[in-house]
């Protein structure tokens, strides 16, 4: 991509995300026809494409309707944008995620912004703020196609603006434009505050009120925006509450992550973190999933510099790589993995969804590539052996759910969420994301979730749940001993192998076929673990003749 010449340094000014990193996770696709800004998908258009549609509403509807629809979508645009922001780099500080949202107005070439001042508090909700907007795409296409305006005209960007804002305190803030390009002025002037620092009795926050923010008006008075800094970060806290000491112990040190859990338990949150608390949050986290990678892609995620602002030092790791499901990673990728961390490069978090057992007895893993993750193994466990936490984890997700949708968060009965304790999940957060989502859609707004409502929207979950065969029940069985503490997978470990000894009356040779071992490795364990009672006997020795 070309930067004008002498702009270079504008790429790197203001928090994180600076323009520089926003640019870098822009991905244009020309061979699926699409344009993706960290995952969420984007399109190029014509700048006077909302002009034509800003024409068509007046035409169509009026100006004051037309106004409503305009600004109306410009707040719901700020409002995802900030959970955008904050769900992408969600170890960004909360005042770097107000911010960002000058810099993603910039990405997408709608206005360029210079500060007044700026004076904020995010945790008393103090707000003051005033801006030179330069360029507005809104007021230049406007005066192109009609002329100088009687009044300002960059409703779409206001609402933004307003929206964004008011996402991140967590209260009604409300933007007025009090100089506009539009208007023959140079440039537009905005202000912005607190829908109570305008005053209730002013026309334009009553407009908000009743017809622009999403919702009833009663939910916007009630301070329905809580912060998402808040939410995300106890969201998050809560999940990795059994192994966030672990990962603290792990990142002191310089090896690699193994991540082992269920699909759902928090494996990619879990990999966020111990990133975070490694190498701090300046930096790149390129997630990988392993059953879809190539060579070019395994080398590129090591090999890709990184740009750095000019002045600075660049730290040794800047770039971090998840491999996700790591045991499907092809053969000999695996052997150029194991070759990567005996180099010394252990940026790599890796995650599984297998069991201990299950990948170190596998024969399409390599065994050099597990000896190096198996130094700093970590287990994230499943739902169903912590349901003390659930009720916490399921009304967190209402919250964030109910915010996301522009809807007032309904609340769980504690029967409810005694219901919910109880459900299996094998889903884990997933599931229980799914079925909380569905309890939103199901509720009245704002009212109440009784256990019969979670027991409705829960029914195909626990059909789903209850066709399992007689292996996966036993599986079930075993799991729920060892999360009681009653087993360990240890103990289960050794119980199989010493029962597939006897069961092929002594023979490890069978015995191993059994269990889809090699005979050394089953040998090994029976003596490691001190459980050949009989003899190990030796593999037979075949003779010619």
């Amino acid at each position: 991509m070309r930067i004008n010449d002498g702009q270079e340094a504008l790429l790197d000014r203001g928090g994180h995300p600076t323009l520089r990193e926003l640019f870098r996770q822009l991905v244009f696709s020309p061979g699926s026809g699409t344009i993706h800004l960290n995952k969420e998908r984007l399109i190029l258009q014509r700048a006077n494409h909302a002009s034509r549609l800003r024409e068509q509403l007046v035409e169509r509807y009026g100006r004051d309707e037309a106004f409503v629809i305009l600004t109306r979508l410009g707040f719901v645009a700020g409002l995802e944008d900030a959970d955008f922001v904050r769900h992408s780099w969600p170890a960004l500080d909360p005042g770097d995620v107000f911010t960002a949202g000058t810099r993603l107005h910039m990405l997408c070439g709608c206005v360029r912004l210079r500060t007044v001042h700026n004076d904020f508090d995010l945790r008393k909700g103090r707000f003051s703020g005033e801006f030179i907007w330069q360029g507005s795409v809104e007021a230049v296409e406007y005066r192109r196609g009609h002329g100088p305006s009687d009044e300002a005209v960059c409703w779409s960007q206001v609402g933004y603006a307003s929206g964004y804002a008011t996402r991140c305190f967590g209260k009604l803030i409300v933007y007025k434009e009090v100089e506009c390009l539009g208007c023959g002025r140079d440039a537009c002037r905005v202000v912005g505050k607190p829908a109570e620092s305008w005053g209730e009795d002013d026309a334009l926050i009553r407009l908000y009120r009743q017809d622009v923010v999403p919702g009833e008006a009663d939910g916007a008075r009630s301070g329905d925006y809580p912060s998402p800094p808040d939410e995300a970060d106890a969201l998050s806290r809560l999940l990795l509450a059994p192994v966030r000491s672990r990962l603290e112990q792990i990142a002191r040190f310089d090896a690699p992550l193994f991540i082992l859990g269920e699909p759902g338990t928090g494996k990619r949150a879990a990999a966020r973190a111990w990133s975070d608390a490694r190498f701090g949050t300046d930096g790149v986290l390129d997630i990988l999933s392993c059953d879809a990678i190539g060579p070019e892609a395994l080398d590129a995620a090591f090999d890709r510099p990184i740009a750095r602002p000019r002045g600075r030092t660049p730290k040794r790791s800047q770039r971090r790589i998840v491999l996700t499901d790591v045991d499907l990673l092809a053969a000999p990728l695996q052997r150029r993995l194991a070759r990567r961390l005996d180099d010394g490069d252990t940026r790599i978090a890796a995650t599984t969804r297998l069991g201990l057992f299950e990948i170190s007895n596998s024969a399409d893993f390599d065994q050099t590539l597990l000896h190096r993750l198996l130094v700093a193994p970590v287990v994230t466990p499943p739902l169903r052996s912590r349901r003390q936490d659930i009720p916490a984890l399921a009304d967190g997700l209402m919250a964030v759910t109910a915010r996301r949708h522009g809807v007032k968060k309904p609340a769980f009965t504690a029967a409810a969420l005694q219901a919910i304790s109880a459900l299996e999940l094998r889903g884990n957060l997933t599931e229980l994301s799914a079925l909380v989502f569905a309890a939103l859609i199901a509720a009245s707004p704002g009212g109440e979730i009784g256990a019969d409502l979670v027991h409705h929207v829960g029914a195909p979950f626990a059909d789903r749940h209850s066709q399992q065969t007689p292996a996966t029940s036993r599986a079930a069985g075993a799991l729920e001993s060892i999360a009681s503490g009653a087993l360990s997978l240890e103990r289960l470990n050794d119980e199989v192998c010493r029962k597939a000894v006897e069961r092929c009356g002594g023979n490890v040779s069978a015995a191993a076929r059994m269990l889809n071992v090699t005979r050394p490795q089953l040998a090994y364990r029976l003596k490691r673990r001190r459980l050949d009672r009989f003899e190990v006997a030796p593999p037979p020795v075949r003779r010619s003749g």
